[in-house]
């Protein structure tokens, strides 16, 4: 990776750049618009941030404009650019539209000083520039503007001391006469423009960008003052900004008072912008900017893109390494160019620390991840990226595969059981017999207790986890030891809530043991290859038990360490009556396989004893003083094989036929 660069960098693309994302025929097709369009006239470029504005702006100004700077006499129009966020930053909102107004009439001024530095419009200009009029109409809000029908070019501003023609004489002053000058001024640029041989020219290009990033009750204060003191003949406005924040400026500024607050918004936005375009983000060709980003910062190379990594009957179901990246982004950040970015840099700092940890253990070829890890990894970045709520769940447990009843306890899903019962129905599925699809009811819960906006994701996070189970699946991938291991490394750039942090106790020596023997019995347990293959690792506790899943989401398998009794117990939990039942008319085959002398515990006895009488257990009681490590190899063995055994002969009772 050290001949590519480590990091996408978010700027807006120039104007000549590369397109990557398949947009220049609507920019084409909105310059020749533009380029012949009746002024004035104003159009709004829409859409939500990072989902490229700017870039669009930048193109227009690359293809029709030129600047002071860079005199153009093929172009058509005088480009003039303003950037809301740098003139309103450390103001107030009446010195930002000040200092935008005359940020305007500067930009104005240099153009005709480049013709003719001493020209009467020039002094015009500087003379408004200087004038106390922004001061005192625009400090305190004293800009009165009528919504509700009356023309707000006619609306009196309050007197100030100054006037244009520089007389100290106070009369009253009306934004047509501001207007006026200006519209003197552009005609007065054009008319030097014609003398000085630039016959193209037809007016001014004033773009206006981030206005969405200011306050909105602002950015709709601007808006009033570019309609009615800038909208002259020969120009045109290009603003970027979303109709969402116009309507969140007016209810800051009129309230929100009943349902015909609404119409009044569109009709004021209706008003101001005689055309509305909106960024095209779901025709972007996502895949090949992703593709060219992805070689960029030296993830992969272009022969690895065409690569197939999944294969299935039909080649509609197969998917190359591109195509599969490109579904997954679909399904998570989507088409939006600020997000994918932040996606790449976030994979390209993993890619790093996967070489790092490579150049560090001689046991750990890290870089030399296949096709298939590669993917699965893209796919855990943007679940981490914009599923976070979703992706703190898969780093609690990785094993989305294996998660069951106790998983949704575990996450504090309210009345899972309820749900589950009608999500079984909906799906066609049997709620007692053993479900490979139990992380999406799990999932689908948790999203419902979510926002509205995740509630309304719940299949694009599920289709991306049915991927990653198919990429594991149909390239022979070991699911339960891959993805533990990826999202491990993926973690460290996971940004947590305050919720998320861990505070990091002193253990009592009592709990320091049980944490001490979970690691130790699993580091032994792990070593049986058949305990392998029927469980899971878990995360070692501190308290005196372990729960195992066992696939059937009616059944677990515990073991419970007492260091005060100096026994243990080994229980299965059963909540199935039927299933309970049916273990218990099998009792005697499954003591013969196990041989072990374990008791059945009926939901009566349960009740009996003062319980809930909502699960039963299967289980059995074995005197080991575990205060004494040295005894913890050995029957961290004992458990295991125990373990096994009785897994095994609950099969035909348990497992799904």
């Amino acid at each position: 990776m050290s001949d590519h660069n480590s990091n996408l960098i978010d700027r807006p693309k120039s104007g000549d750049e590369a397109d990557l994302l398949g947009v220049n025929r609507y920019i084409k097709a909105l310059s020749n618009f533009l380029s012949h369009a009746s002024m004035p006239t104003t159009i709004a470029i829409q859409g939500e941030w990072g989902s490229g504005k700017t870039s669009v702006i930048n193109s227009l100004l690359y293809e029709l404009c030129d600047t002071a700077k860079a005199p153009d006499k093929n172009k058509v129009f005088h480009g003039i650019f303003l950037n809301m966020w740098e003139y309103s930053l450390l103001r107030t909102p009446e010195e930002s539209i000040e200092s935008i107004i005359r940020g305007l009439l500067k930009q104005v001024s240099l153009f005709i000083e480049l013709h003719d530095r001493s020209n009467p419009a020039v002094d015009a200009l500087k003379k408004i520039s200087k004038s106390r009029l922004f001061k005192a109409a625009l400090t305190g809000g004293k800009v009165a503007t009528s919504l509700a029908g009356a023309s707000a070019v006619n609306f009196a501003v309050d007197k100030i001391g100054e006037m244009l023609n520089g007389e100290s004489e106070e009369e009253e002053f009306n934004p047509a006469e501001f207007r006026e000058q200006v519209a003197r001024s552009i005609d007065e640029c054009l008319r030097l423009d014609r003398e000085d041989g630039d016959q193209n020219k037809r007016g001014f290009m004033i773009f206006v960008d981030d206005l969405d990033r200011i306050n909105p009750e602002s950015a709709v204060q601007i808006l009033e003052m570019l309609k009615n003191f800038f909208e002259v003949n020969c120009c045109i406005f290009v603003l970027a900004i979303d109709y969402n924040v116009v309507v969140k400026g007016l209810k800051a500024k009129l309230g929100n008072k009943d349902e015909n607050d609404e119409r009044a918004y569109r009709s004021f936005f209706d008003k101001i912008i005689q055309m509305p375009f909106t960024m095209p983000t779901e025709r972007y060709k996502v895949g090949d900017y992703i593709g060219a980003s992805l070689k960029k910062i030296g993830y992969c190379s272009e022969e690895d893109l065409h690569v197939k990594v999944i294969d299935k009957e039909g080649e509609e179901n197969d998917r190359t390494y591109i195509q599969a990246v490109a579904e997954i982004t679909a399904n998570s950040t989507g088409s939006n160019p600020r997000s994918i970015k932040r996606l790449l840099n976030t994979l390209s700092l993993l890619q790093y620390m996967y070489e790092q940890d490579s150049a560090d253990s001689e046991n750990f070829n890290s870089s030399a991840k296949t096709y298939v890890e590669q993917v699965i990894n893209y796919a855990f970045v943007c679940i981490q990226i914009a599923y976070p709520e979703v992706y703190r769940l898969l780093a609690k447990e990785p094993v989305y595969t294996r998660w069951d009843r106790d998983t949704a306890d575990e996450f504090k899903i309210n009345s899972f059981d309820t749900f589950y019962t009608s999500w079984c129905k909906s799906n066609d599925l049997e709620e007692d017999a053993p479900n490979e699809k139990l992380y999406q009811a799990i999932i689908t819960a948790y999203c419902r207790q979510g926002s509205t906006w995740l509630q309304n994701r719940v299949s694009s996070i599920i289709n991306i986890l049915v991927m990653i189970e198919e990429l594991c699946s149909l390239n022979k991938k070991d699911f339960d030891l891959i993805i533990p291991a990826i999202i491990d490394m993926s973690s460290v750039t996971a940004v947590n809530t305050e919720d998320d942090k861990k505070v990091k106790v002193t253990l009592t020596k009592g709990r320091q043991t049980l944490l001490d023997f979970w690691v130790k019995f699993q580091d032994t347990a792990f070593e049986n290859e058949e305990f392998a293959q029927l469980f899971r690792r878990r995360k070692p506790p501190t308290d005196y038990w372990l729960n195992f899943f066992t696939g059937n989401g009616s059944c677990k398998i515990s073991v419970s360490n007492s260091l005060q009794k100096g026994e243990v117990c080994i229980y299965v939990s059963i909540s199935s009556r039927e299933i309970f039942n049916l273990t218990l008319e099998h009792k005697d085959e499954i003591l013969a396989q196990v041989g072990e002398p374990f008791q059945w515990v009926s939901f009566d006895d349960v009740s009996a004893s003062g319980g809930k009488g909502k699960t039963a257990f299967i289980r059995i009681y074995v005197k080991k003083d575990l205060n004494n490590r040295d005894a913890w190899y050995e029957a961290s063995q004992w458990i295991a094989a125990t373990m096994v055994s009785l897994r095994k002969a609950l099969s035909p009772y348990i497992d799904k036929k």
